[in-house]
């Protein structure tokens, strides 16, 4: 098993420590960090390459009642646990984020997913198609990897055998996540010095480099079309949000997504490339606050957000 870093570690005045982990077998397991506390939860899955960091801007923003937040680092991301061989397909996170719900007996929960972590959300919520008792109470998803489709530059490279090794070796980490960030940002002067070490922190913990390149080689399920065969039968509340500028994954596949889903409404970022919730947090904070009070039936003063 993968070293698991102890202690707090601040890095440009963030505090970086491991949380709380969850076993998914007897060696492996995925961390996740708790914020608040309520009868209410809501799930937060990451994109690609990221960690449950992505999420730090919006929290300032986010105005839900009663509301407990579950962050979780997928296999092999963050400060989880980076076995050497291992499955790290969205269906084998996905199986472990049901496994989590079950054990801990969620009911009234939202899952809210980007990128990766987007179709993780999705395929966890048609494994509860049938289980009503632990089927999510709504559905957000950001620019979700939920088709077939094109793999974006930062994915595609790191499958080439060999190639991609060589260069996770040579290439010092901050320029990795700078050079990726400039890609994916639609504003390349929000790609601040904090938001390039939120990711090439991460890259510096051991067993990084082959786990980012097992989830790249593992990252089409083999019968993804089957899923999404299986869209048109989710039938709670789901809020697609997707960048204007997405150059990783079009817009297409966001219009698409919310036909698909008979119950999702799109709503489009503007001036955003693929990594929404970093370059307009208070946005997506704001639709997510108005969502989830429609959703659970708040009132606009227990969710108001018009200082945002």
């Amino acid at each position: 098993m993968a070293v698991t870093l102890a202690g707090n570690l601040k890095v440009h005045g963030m505090l970086y420590s491991p949380d709380q982990q969850f076993f998914f077998s007897k060696t492996e397991f995925v961390n996740y960090r708790v914020i608040g506390n309520g009868e209410k939860t809501v799930i937060f899955l990451h994109g690609f390459g990221a960690s449950n960091r992505t999420w730090d801007d919006i929290f300032p923003h986010l105005n839900l009642p009663n509301t407990k937040f579950i962050l979780f680092d997928l296999i092999g991301a963050g400060f989880s646990s980076k076995p050497r061989s291992a499955d790290y397909s969205m269906r084998a996170n996905a199986l472990v984020i049901e496994s989590f719900i079950k054990e801990h007996n969620l009911r009234d929960y939202a899952i809210v997913g980007h990128s990766f972590g987007g179709g993780v959300s999705l395929l966890t919520t048609l494994e509860f198609l049938e289980n009503t008792a632990h089927r999510p109470s709504a559905l957000v998803l950001l620019d979700a990897a939920a088709y077939e489709t094109k793999l974006p530059f930062f994915v595609d490279y790191l499958r080439i055998p060999l190639l991609s090794n060589i260069f996770l070796a040579v290439t010092p980490s901050d320029f990795q996540a700078r050079y990726t960030l400039e890609r994916l940002y639609f504003d390349k002067a929000k790609v601040t010095p904090e938001k390039v070490e939120r990711y090439s922190f991460f890259m510096s913990i051991e067993g990084h480099n082959n786990a980012l390149i097992e989830t790249a080689r593992q990252i089409i399920p083999k019968d993804f079309s089957r899923y999404a065969r299986q869209y048109k039968d989710i039938t709670i509340p789901t809020l697609v949000l997707w960048g204007r500028q997405d150059t990783a994954v079009p817009l297409e596949d966001g219009k698409k997504l919310s036909k698909d889903i008979p119950t999702a409404k799109l709503v489009i970022i503007e001036d955003s490339g693929h990594n929404i919730q970093e370059e307009q947090p208070k946005d997506v904070a704001r639709l997510i606050n108005g969502f989830l009070g429609d959703v659970w039936g708040w009132t606009a003063s227990e969710h108001d957000t018009r200082d945002m």
